[in-house]
């Protein structure tokens, strides 16, 4: 997705993995603004797509291999993290209706260095 932007970037651990979070902006096709919680796709484990060497491919299906998370294999391709993460669909930026949206465990992205990095990128004043 070209018009994706990545806003904040979080490492979440627990005791048996870890892994990363992105919160990602984009406008849809119907003209209003999306922000959702997105990871670089995984495409299978390490141990299956390396070579003799250890030495992983430039590409998968096409997609620059950006690397290893929790031993398996990313392409530089975001996707949802998890249907069950919310989705922040507005017109207008409201920092409250976006805390209500992602709370819970997500509410780790709702500072106000997010909120003013949304409203810069799409060009609104503080509310």
């Amino acid at each position: 997705m070209s018009n994706l932007a990545i806003i904040e970037t979080i490492e979440i651990s627990t005791m048996v993995s870890t892994w990363t979070e992105h919160l990602c902006l984009h406008r849809t096709s119907e003209g209003s603004w999306c922000l959702d919680i997105r990871s670089y796709e995984v495409v299978g484990e390490y141990w299956e797509l390396s070579d003799d060497d250890g030495e992983l491919p430039e590409q998968i299906n096409g997609q620059e291999v950006i690397g290893t998370e929790d031993g398996y294999v990313h392409i530089d391709n975001l996707v949802l993290h998890s249907e069950d993460h919310p989705i922040y669909r507005f017109e207008t930026f409201s920092m409250d209706e976006f805390r209500s949206n992602l709370d819970g465990e997500h509410v780790r992205f709702c500072t106000k260095d997010v909120a003013q990095k949304v409203q810069t990128i799409i060009g609104q004043k503080d509310q």
